[in-house]
């Protein structure tokens, strides 16, 4: 459908994904507050993803005639706006070599030390760790893995002493270890 805007996060955590034909999906990004989805969306006539809460969320809508009028008045604001999009790139184009290049362990592991440098920028993560409000099928489709595969290799990041989970909060134990 045609985008009717663009969507701040302000709470909460979301993802933007695709289905394929056979129902399979797959994560390309998740989105925390401040993020902004899709900066340049109405340039689109049709969305080629979706975006979907993962956990209760607040959202903004920012009108399109509102995000051209920012980019056209504000010059700062503008160049903010630009660098948040050239940032989800960037993060992209990282997810693209974990699927691409990394085994399972450096995918969950890479994975999880982006998120606790992301919520930590936003305030939601202390040094050791911030709650992930995903289930394990959520990672998988993330990371590209089987849910059993993701499982194991959870279970070996928790035998290696450098992750705990309690509940739905991670805890990195080893966070040296865990970035190497």
């Amino acid at each position: 459908e045609k985008p009717k805007g663009v969507f701040l996060v302000m709470e909460g955590f979301a993802c933007r994904h695709k289905i394929r034909a056979g129902g399979r999906r797959q994560i390309t990004a998740y989105l925390v507050p401040g993020d902004i989805c899709d900066l340049d969306v109405a340039l689109l006539g049709a969305m080629d993803h979706t975006i979907t809460t993962l956990s209760t969320c607040s959202v903004v809508r920012i009108e399109p005639d509102t995000v051209a009028a920012l980019m056209d008045h504000h010059p700062q604001v503008a160049r903010a706006l630009r660098m948040t999009t050239l940032v989800d790139e960037a993060t992209l184009r990282e997810w693209v070599v974990n699927v691409g290049c990394r085994s399972a362990l450096e995918r969950i592991a890479h994975l999880f030390c982006e998120l606790q440098i992301r919520f930590h920028a936003v305030g939601l993560a202390g040094d050791d760790g911030f709650d992930l409000p995903v289930t394990q099928a959520d990672l998988a489709d993330t990371t590209g893995l089987s849910s059993v595969h993701l499982n194991r290799t959870l279970q070996e990041l928790r035998r290696a002493g450098l992750i705990a989970f309690r509940g739905k909060r991670l805890r990195i134990l080893d966070w040296p270890r865990l970035r190497a």
